[in-house]
């Protein structure tokens, strides 16, 4: 009789389909060879930044070579293993899809630097396909010679890299354009499938761009005929480098830093960027009409872009509305937008009415909005808002606090939505009692709301008391929301914490607890949960984020 741990198909949806803790599928490597087998890939697929000290651990005499104490001398005379020596770690190593490598985990990059000169391959890991990297560094320069520090990453395999930035937020890292260049010739050299090129830190040029290396950047780019998606931080863009963005035949995201230093760049061929779907940018500084319309320019293919994120710096409610026009004018087929302008000033509302009359223009399905967070001398007009943008599905605002009105007008004139996130002004809200005595109108759609609790710190005698309140709080917005929601709506965090203390349960799940009981009162089941938190995962693109350009 065959042993069920001795069918292939059966181990294989044990490893791929069951919802298994990567500890559990850990001790099913000793089980059986064909368990080994089909758990190894999901085991080693993905490697942590401690990855260097999990692959020396695969060597003989392993504990030494971790030693803290390691003598410098001895790291020095270090050579490389024979064949024999490698016998595990050649058995595990082409499992490795992803790694991260952190320049600032001083440890780990030690660790690396002893694994790379045990194991003379290059690649060290042959089938690696995802590199998260560090190359720039707070208060210091990129690595001197990145071809050396990155060959024994990239692969011909490789379709992701990811250059993020570990410094703290808001403070710039830096690379040189020279290193900039290398970067990119490596990979473009070595990873002929690449898909996915992100390079987050700035590239600072002294006077311009050099014309020898802007046409050598230029030839590195066409070479790229596979990539989809390119984020850049800061640079110099010149005509030669946007020339050859815009040749890339799959190219559907672009991401690009402060762009300020490439105005007056004349417009590209109608036949750039023949793939593009998203263009996202950072705009430290708009002074008037004349730079805006530069900046839009830089594709001339803007008008058939469907989805726009723009991180705007230093600016009042004039350059806002003005950015707003020249999207509508140039890019009028957009159907999601994400703007940005936290650190904007003298803007009264999150939105104000001229800024809703011409957003209203767009044939908007998403939008998020991140304001400044902080309090407006004006509320906006949730009513104009909702009647204006009535085909929307996706809504986030970050900045404001939503009052019970604002909800009450999203679900009256706003029939579609199916995602908003909100921060909920909570003392101001309506005690249950009167919300049971109102008239209210209600959706006929179904909502996930992604929930943030504003003004939670109440006024009490006691913490008992405290928490006392705010439970009563949370089951008159739950209420609330059941009211305006009534076939189906499910709360989410976009906030941590999201209780008063870690013991405690949560804003969300208390507001969930109280809306499922709401619903089994009305007859209803709780059915809709699972198909409302599966849209939630499907209903934004993975580039439609609360801006992480930063």
């Amino acid at each position: 009789m065959t042993h069920a741990f001795d069918i292939p198909e059966i181990l294989s949806l044990i490893c791929e389909q069951a919802q298994l803790e990567r500890h559990d599928l850990v001790r099913l490597l000793t089980t059986t060879r064909l368990f080994f087998h089909f758990a190894v890939p999901r085991v080693w697929g993905s490697l942590p930044d401690s990855a260097p000290k999990i692959l020396i651990k695969l060597l003989p005499n392993s504990d030494n070579y971790l030693k803290r104490t390691f003598d410098d001398a001895l790291i020095k005379r270090l050579q490389p293993l024979d064949a024999g020596s490698l016998a595990r770690f050649d058995i595990y190593a082409p499992h490795v899809k992803q790694v991260e490598r952190h320049r600032l985990n001083q440890s780990s990059d030690i660790m690396w630097d002893r694994l790379l000169k045990l194991v003379d391959r290059r690649p060290i890991l042959p089938n690696l396909e995802i590199l998260n990297i560090s190359l720039a560094t707070f208060g210091a320069d990129t690595v001197h010679d990145p071809n050396t520090y990155l060959s024994a990453h990239l692969t011909p395999k490789l379709i992701e890299f990811n250059e993020f930035e570990i410094v703290p937020r808001g403070v710039n890292s830096f690379m040189g354009p020279h290193c900039f260049h290398d970067v990119v010739s490596a990979v473009a050299q070595q990873c002929p499938h690449i898909k996915l090129l992100k390079l987050s830190s700035n590239v600072t040029f002294s006077v311009g761009i050099n014309p020898t290396l802007e046409a050598e950047l230029a030839n590195s780019l066409d070479r790229l005929r596979h990539l989809h998606t390119l984020k850049l931080g800061k640079t110099t863009l010149g005509p030669e480098i946007l020339a050859a963005m815009g040749r890339l035949p799959d190219l559907k995201i672009l991401d690009l830093g402060d762009v300020a230093s490439s105005l007056g760049i004349t417009s590209l061929p109608h036949s750039s960027f023949p793939a593009l779907q998203h263009l996202g940018m950072e705009l430290s500084f708009i002074n008037d009409s004349i730079s805006t319309n530069s900046v839009w320019s830089i594709t001339a293919t803007a008008r058939r872009i469907k989805s726009i994120s723009v991180c705007t710096k230093d600016c009042n409610y004039f350059n806002i509305d003005n950015l707003a026009r020249n999207i509508c004018q140039y890019s009028p087929f957009v159907t999601s937008l994400c703007l940005a302008y936290d650190h904007s000033y003298n803007y009264d509302s999150v939105f104000s009415p001229e800024l809703i009359n011409i957003l209203a223009q767009l044939p908007l399905q998403r939008l998020c909005i991140l304001g400044n967070n902080s309090r407006y001398k004006e509320r906006w007009d949730s009513g104009r808002f909702a009647i204006a943008f009535q085909n929307l599905e996706c809504l986030t605002i970050i900045g404001y606090e939503f009052t019970f009105m604002d909800f009450k007008n999203i679900a009256k004139h706003m029939p579609q939505p199916r995602q908003l996130s909100a921060s909920v002004e909570i003392i101001r809200w309506p005690s249950k009692h009167i919300i049971t005595s109102l008239a209210l109108t209600a959706s006929p759609s179904q909502l996930c709301l992604y929930f943030g609790v504003a003004g939670f710190l109440l006024r009490a005698p006691d913490e008992l008391r405290r928490e006392e309140i705010l439970d009563q709080k949370l089951e008159a917005i739950a209420a609330g929301l059941h009211a305006f929601w009534p076939k189906g709506l499910i709360c989410e965090a976009y906030e941590v914490p999201d209780s008063l203390n870690n013991e405690e349960p949560s804003y969300t799940d208390k507001i969930n607890a109280t809306l499922e009981q709401l619903r089994r009162d009305d007859g209803h089941g709780n059915e809709t949960q699972v198909t409302l938190q599966d849209h939630a995962r499907r209903c934004n693109p993975s580039w439609f984020k609360i801006f992480d350009a930063e």
